[in-house]
């Protein structure tokens, strides 16, 4: 009986909640008050380690860390490998205030023989393939991102038959104002 009771005024609460809150508040365990308008989101531990110790005047809130680099203020969040956790995490933060999303992680050896990327070292790609199984799923939803963005056909329908999957790759570029402000001071994160 005292259970549902519980159960009962806890139902009560959650009506005067939006449904955006309440899917920040199971996801991100805080209000959506409680992000700031930039986000770094490591995927995984070491880095997001690595980040919380230039955080300075951090607070905890849940999976959020707040805190300030050089004097900017920021959240980190801890988004998980691949695609569909980042994704998660993404449509909770379209759903607070953030306005910015810097997205840090690993990657395996890179080189070629006219570059040579050394451990370490900061790499913004030129272009991104948008087909890793969830950003499809957001131009269906809203055909007119398929006119902001390059498109190529996908390379596996010259070896094969797609009975699934995309026969467009749409391609997405990052935005070269932030990559000049990245470069400058970014390779002072982890030096």
């Amino acid at each position: 009986m005292l259970n549902r009771i519980k159960s009962e005024l806890l139902n009560v609460g959650l009506k005067f909640i939006s449904v955006d809150e309440k899917i920040v508040r199971m996801l991100l365990e805080t209000s959506p008050s409680n992000v700031n308008e930039i986000v770094i989101l490591p995927a995984i531990k070491i880095v997001m380690k690595k980040i919380l110790q230039k955080l300075q005047n951090k607070r905890n809130y849940g999976r959020v860390y707040n805190g300030e680099i050089n004097n900017v203020r920021v959240s980190v969040i801890r988004s998980l490998i691949g695609a569909p956790n980042c994704a998660i995490t993404v449509e909770c933060l379209r759903r607070c205030k953030t306005k910015l999303i810097i997205r840090v992680d690993t990657c395996g050896g890179v080189e070629t023989p006219n570059m040579k990327v050394g451990i370490g070292n900061i790499l913004i790609p030129k272009l991104a393939f948008c087909d890793e199984g969830t950003s499809p799923q957001y131009i269906r939803e809203n055909p007119s991102l398929a006119n902001d963005l390059d498109a190529v056909p996908n390379p596996f329908t010259k070896f094969q038959n797609l009975l699934t999957g995309n026969q467009t790759i749409f391609i997405s570029r990052p935005n070269i104002n932030l990559n000049e402000v990245f470069l400058n001071s970014g390779d002072t994160l982890f030096p």
